[in-house]
């Protein structure tokens, strides 16, 4: 099969070439965290001696990652996927770049698996074999989801409170900067906090902390139920934000837990129960002997 010269000559009648591309990719980084940029580098060499009348490279972005840039633009785009259509592909060496962010919607150790296609066709126009492309970066990033607990989950006016937080980091690095809010109900009083509040506001105490390592962590504050509620119930709610080490922000959450306040009448009939098994108890033991 001959393919027609860059510089047919009727005088030779071999003088005929044809096109020969593979796309190939790379990445400036294999392991990436939220908001890292990736840049790809796309290499569409042709090492033979014709040129390519057409070539189209469609690349698609896997979930998790926001295309950023390229350095030439693309020519359409079809959901994750972007297009590039090159006419005149000559002979030696061809690329450009594609720059992506990754999302704060990704998890630790989710594969970015981004892949390319090729598709080319000689000077007539004729299609030629289709070649793929892939490169592969890992997510590493903190994980960190907030849970509020009380001790006791029940309690009357003048009593105890514990609240413990726990910020447990189940990602594989640390995080840059951990901010926990705590907004107390107006049926508690502040008592004492530890590690004690980076900062407060009235009745909303702060914390922040730098570079959570993976593991465990907690923090406690303790409030006593005030004399003047009257209420049922008090609920209280934790609230935390967190980013990477460089500063990208990641989803947050929130935790609540609800504290019980029984009634006066409650406490009573609580109370006077015993007594009246009691009484119950000491009549059984007088008709015995009598």
């Amino acid at each position: 099969d001959f393919y027609v010269s860059l510089s047919p000559s009727p005088a030779r009648g071999n003088d005929r070439h044809r096109p020969t591309i593979s796309v190939i990719k790379t990445q400036n980084r294999v392991i990436a965290a939220p908001g890292d940029l990736i840049t790809y580098t796309l290499y569409y060499n042709n090492t033979d001696t014709g040129m390519a009348k057409t070539a189209w490279i469609n690349d698609t972005l896997p979930s998790g990652v926001v295309f950023s840039s390229s350095s030439i633009p693309y020519s359409y785009i079809i959901g994750p996927t972007y297009g590039w259509a090159l006419t005149n592909v000559m002979p030696g060496a061809h690329s450009f770049t594609v720059t992506a962010q990754v999302s704060a919607t990704t998890t630790d150790g989710q594969i970015l698996r981004n892949t390319v296609t090729l598709d080319y066709t000689d000077q007539l126009s004729r299609p030629l074999t289709r070649t793929r492309g892939w490169a592969n970066a890992t997510v590493s990033r903190p994980t960190i989801t907030v849970v509020k607990t009380a001790s006791p989950s029940n309690a009357k006016a003048g009593d105890l409170v514990t609240f413990t937080i726990y910020y447990n980091n189940t990602g594989s690095v640390a995080a840059g900067t951990v901010t926990i809010k705590d907004s107390l109900p107006s049926g508690f009083d502040y008592v004492s906090a530890n590690p004690v509040p980076t900062w407060m506001n009235g009745r909303t105490f702060y914390w922040n902390f730098t570079a959570v390592a993976p593991g465990p962590h907690r923090l406690t504050m303790s409030a006593r139920v005030n004399s003047t509620f009257s209420g049922t119930q008090l609920v209280n709610w934790a609230f935390l934000n967190y980013t990477t080490i460089g500063g990208y922000s990641l989803i947050g959450s929130t935790s609540s837990v609800t504290v019980a306040i029984p009634e006066l009448s409650d406490m009573i009939f609580v109370a006077i129960v015993p007594m009246i098994i009691l009484g119950l108890k000491l009549r059984a033991k007088r008709r015995e002997k009598e």
